[in-house]
């Protein structure tokens, strides 16, 4: 089986090195972020020149072919790296990428425009890496693990043992919960050193994120809240309904009390206009007269209890300090019981108290 051209596997191996929609050289990248960019890309690059080296080892060219070979290999170096470059970086910069036709001055234009990080921004980004640093709860992150992440902050601010481990116990300390402090405390694992004392947490699972009594409670009281919420906008339903029936009762007893006082004057329109319309002198004499009006004046008294006083009209009287029927104002004994407000010397029809309930 013969292998395949070395320039077939230099296109094939362009294309499998180089990067896709996510261009990580851009105009915001900073010299920190840049130090982990350049670092893939170099190792994209050394993996490409391995393997394009054993395909041209592999095959006897002649000088000529070999200097061809080696042409297009600079070119795919040149397209991974350029690849890398986002489209904003490319815009800022379009002249200068232009201008450089190989990966090696291409790459140093690059890290000149993006800029080195110094080793005092290096310090600087780790001491506030670890001023920052929280173990990620939610994804219930171990304790160990974020232990081994602060120990690689501390490292780069300074080499010495004794600053490295006072920097990773207050960064470890921080994130301890008093929950926590209390447990060690009652397991007695206070002594323990920072590494110690993360595994132990991970034995005991305390990475794991766990419901408290006081959640519990919360959530009880919370369902609470919302079932007396329930109820009391039923309730408001129903006194909303209530009230309306209310409102169409009082309607309807305004319209009765209306038409029998329309109809009570009208009859005694009727009577002073023709107090003789049934009764005449030609019909009966005068005496006669005088007996049946005495007797109808008597029928409508009979309607009536005896004691009750009755007007001149022969209907009873209406009090208007208790609103009782049957006897005047200056006669009242105010006995009758309200039975809204609950008080003696006025009837409920008249209680000052029943505009208040309408209202509300």
């Amino acid at each position: 089986m013969t292998q395949p051209h070395p320039i077939a596997v230099i296109q094939a191996a362009k294309i499998n090195f180089q990067y896709g929609s996510e261009k990580p050289i851009q105009s915001q990248t900073t010299p920190t972020k840049f130090i982990i960019i350049k670092s893939d890309i170099k190792n994209r690059i050394e993996q490409f020149d391995l393997l394009t080296k054993c395909s041209i080892s592999s095959h006897s060219l002649s000088e000529d072919d070999t200097k061809i070979v080696q042409k297009f290999k600079e070119i795919a170096k040149r397209d991974i790296l350029y690849s890398a470059i986002s489209p904003d970086f490319f815009s800022k910069h379009d002249d200068e990428i232009r201008h450089e036709t190989t990966y090696d001055t291409l790459f140093s234009f690059i890290t000149d425009v993006i800029g080195t990080q110094t080793e005092k921004m290096k310090i600087a980004a780790a001491e506030k890496q670890l001023q920052n640093a929280t173990r990620n709860v939610t994804e219930n992150e171990k304790w160990n693990r974020f232990y081994d992440r602060i120990k690689r902050y501390a490292s780069v601010v300074s080499t010495q043992g004794d600053i490295q481990k006072y920097l990773i116990t207050n960064a470890f300390k921080k994130n301890l919960t008093p929950r926590l402090k209390t447990f060690l405390l009652e397991q007695g694992k206070t002594d323990l050193d920072t590494k110690a004392t993360a595994i132990f947490l991970d034995n005991m699972n305390k990475h794991k994120s766990d419901v408290n009594i006081s959640q519990i409670e919360i959530e009880g009281a919370t369902k609470q809240i919302a079932e007396v919420c329930k109820q009391n906008t039923q309730l408001q339903i129903q006194n909303e309904d209530l009230h309306d029936k209310i409102d169409s009762l009082q309607t309807q007893m305004q319209r009765m009390i209306t038409e029998a006082v329309n109809q009570t004057k009208l009859e005694l329109f009727k009577i002073n206009a023709n107090p003789k319309n049934t009764i005449t002198d030609r019909d009966h004499p005068q005496n006669h007269s005088v007996q049946r009006s005495d007797r109808s004046h008597q029928s409508t008294n009979n309607q009536y209890p005896t004691h009750w006083e009755l007007n001149q009209y022969g209907r009873p009287f209406t009090c208007r300090k208790c609103g009782v029927r049957g006897h005047k104002d200056e006669n009242c004994k105010g006995l009758v019981k309200c039975y809204i407000c609950h008080k003696t010397g006025h009837s409920k029809y008249i209680c000052p108290n029943k505009t208040r309930q309408s209202k509300n």
